[in-house]
């Protein structure tokens, strides 16, 4: 824990700090800034409230259980100028009567309106966190008015850094790098139950990709790869199975499409979203991530730190997060015919998934410190409203 944070005089107490989410239900960007909001709320004692502009999900019971109060405000995008400014006088002024000393923002769409909007509600100021290295741009007027209002820039990446600095040429000084909060809860399952519930056997080879299920994750590419898995599999029987763990969107018809076409029903499963990801990790024996642009992947950080080994598509996010010397993990973007062998280079040797889990979980425990990540926060929120 942060000792400063805890002193009478932490610059934060009883300020009004206000998270912005664009969704309510619980990506990686929501858990992020319930991690945060938890930090800020009992190691600062600030007032601590979480934003959302979409209809309610998870992320609101989780905050609640936290004693985190949530507002859904909505914020629709809409075509036409003056619907898009009347939605966003609405939202900002609804903030305005909250009265914030400070806004952080975890999204690409809150990140604008926030930008736009924080002086107009009468904040100290705010913070653009830049959760991806550009997979998401929206208006690039907007961007760009949005950019030049923002007085600070949190990045949970060195990439994601440089995206910030060379694409969207935001001033170096302005620009801060704070790691992604490692979030392990207990299983609420053990490997056993998980394995039941799944109806796999005690030993059948099970990996599983964490993500929603969105165009720019390549669910695609995993489930091809997978049907190779599976006809060049020759270890005991039965065959290896993929677990697909992840709120599903508009995609979600065309994997199953896929998984249909290829004749991969008994071999693949959609979990939906999954609320017992450390019981679910538990039960499986190799985490894959085949999206070809990560900002700082949490899915394969939560692996590693529960002792898997991890196969994924090779880019700068991924590799920030594995170790320095685990190339052999990363495999070409959009390739099925690699994702196959490397897959299958674990899925008969269960010495090496084993010694690569080890140093993978001894990896993330060191490379993560929540209470340092959170202490990083506030101490840039206090230079605003200070």
């Amino acid at each position: 824990m942060s000792n400063h944070a805890n002193q009478p005089d932490s610059p934060l107490a009883g300020r009004r700090i206000f998270l912005i989410v664009h969704a309510l239900e619980l990506g990686g960007g929501e858990r992020q800034a319930l991690q945060f909001a938890d930090h800020l709320k009992n190691q600062c004692r600030a007032h601590v409230e979480i934003w959302g502009m979409t209809e309610p999900g998870r992320l609101i019971d989780m905050a609640h259980a936290a004693g985190i109060p949530v507002r859904h405000v909505p914020f629709v995008r809409c075509a036409g100028r003056l619907k898009e400014a009347w939605r966003l006088f609405r939202f900002a002024s609804a903030l305005r009567r909250a009265k914030p000393d400070a806004l952080v923002s975890f999204d690409m769409i809150a990140n604008l309106v926030c930008g736009l909007t924080w002086r107009f509600t009468g904040a100290g100021g705010c913070i653009w966190r830049q959760m991806n290295a550009g997979t998401i741009r929206l208006n690039r007027r907007i961007e760009r008015a949005a950019l030049r209002r923002t007085p600070l820039f949190v990045s949970n990446s060195d990439h994601g850094a440089n995206f910030l600095r060379e694409t969207l040429h935001v001033d170096p000084s302005r620009i801060h790098v704070i790691r992604n909060v490692l979030i392990i809860n207990p299983p609420q399952a053990d490997r056993e139950q998980w394995r039941q519930r799944l109806s796999l056997t005690p030993d059948q080879f099970t990996a599983a990709m964490l993500a929603t299920l969105h165009p720019t994750k390549d669910h695609a590419t995993l489930v091809r790869a997978w049907r190779l898995v599976v006809d060049r599999y020759t270890g005991p029987s039965p065959a290896p199975r993929l677990l697909l763990a992840g709120r599903k969107s508009a995609t979600a018809p065309a994997v199953e499409s896929l998984i249909a076409e290829l004749d991969l029903n008994d071999h693949v499963d959609l979990l939906g979203d999954v609320s017992d990801i450390a019981g679910l990790i538990s039960a499986i024996d190799l985490g894959v991530h085949v999206s070809p642009a990560e900002g700082y992947p949490n899915a394969v950080t939560e692996c590693m730190a529960l002792g898997l080994p991890i196969v994924a598509a090779d880019n700068p996010g991924v590799r920030e997060v594995l170790r320095p010397d685990d190339n052999h993990a990363l495999v070409p973007q959009q390739d099925p015919q690699a994702l196959a062998d490397r897959v299958l280079t674990y899925a008969h040797d269960e010495s090496a998934r084993r010694a690569a889990g080890d140093r993978n979980r001894a990896h993330a425990v060191a490379q993560h410190d929540a209470e340092k990540s959170g202490a990083q926060l506030a101490q840039l929120i206090a230079t605003l409203i200070h």
